[in-house]
């Protein structure tokens, strides 16, 4: 804070505040907010496109049911729950995903190389995995497994 005094004789003080990000906080937090969501927002919409693939299918409930015959609606849908809690997707997209779609494909499409974090969805899938299931993923975890791998090792069914 600045004090300035006024008139030559006159004792009387008139505060002036500088307008800086220190004693304004409220710009600091615009500007960051702003630069925040100029980056945030172009990285969201990359990353939906590259995920649209999956998400915009129909329903592979069949494809489910034909390479899993044995296996009820109930254990199918509750193994793609767990993976699409995992990966943060809605559940109503659960039967979008393929018993062949290969799970690190689905994992670079949100993280392209090169990507600095991600949400630990691999981790929290092969957790709960081992929660519900029993099996350590990373006993037999490869680059390119699939749900249908997964699914019939956590349920012990044929395909």
């Amino acid at each position: 804070m600045f004090r300035f005094r006024v008139g030559f004789k006159s004792e009387a003080y008139f505060n002036v505040r500088r307008l800086s990000t220190v004693t304004h906080p409220i710009i600091g937090l615009i500007i960051l907010l702003t630069l925040g969501l100029s980056i945030s927002i172009p990285l969201e919409i990359a990353r939906r496109k590259r995920i649209r693939p999956y998400l915009d299918r129909a329903c592979n409930g069949a494809s489910w049911k034909q390479r899993f015959p044995s296996a009820s609606k109930s254990e199918i849908r509750d193994f793609l729950g767990l993976f699409v809690r995992a990966f943060a997707f809605s559940r109503k997209r659960q039967l979008a995903f393929s018993p062949d779609d290969k799970i690190m494909e689905i994992y670079r499409a949100l993280y392209p190389p090169g990507s600095l974090v991600d949400s630990l969805e691999l981790e929290s899938f092969a957790r709960d995995f081992k929660k519900t299931y029993g099996i350590d993923v990373l006993g037999f975890w490869r680059d390119d497994v699939t749900l249908g791998e997964l699914f019939a090792r956590g349920t012990k069914v044929a395909s």
